[in-house]
C-alpha cells in the first residue's frame, strides 16, 4: 500500500491510500491534470517507519511553501 497526499492549488489537501499496483496509473493521471506543476503530489510507503512523522512534515512544508506562494502572488498584483 502506498499513502498518497496531494495539496491542489486551492490548498485542499486529499489523502489516501492506493495499492501499489495502482499507484503508477493514479500519479500519471494526476500528473496529466498538471498537479505536480499546480499543487504538489507526495507519496509514502505505508510500511515506512515514521510515515506519521514524516507526513506531518511533509504537509507541513507543503502548507509553509504554497502560503508563501499566495503572499508573492498578492504582493505582485497589488503592486
Amino acid at each position: 500500500m502506498l499513502h498518497l497526499r496531494l495539496i491542489t492549488p486551492a490548498g485542499d489537501v486529499v489523502m489516501c491510500d492506493v495499492a501499489r499496483e495502482a499507484g503508477d496509473e493514479l500519479i500519471h493521471g494526476l500528473r496529466a491534470l498538471d498537479l505536480d506543476r499546480t499543487g504538489s503530489i507526495a507519496v509514502g510507503d505505508i510500511g515506512l517507519l515514521g510515515i506519521v512523522r514524516a507526513g506531518a512534515l511533509t504537509l507541513l512544508a507543503q502548507k509553509w511553501f504554497w502560503a508563501s506562494r499566495r503572499e508573492r502572488t498578492a504582493k505582485a498584483g497589488g503592486s
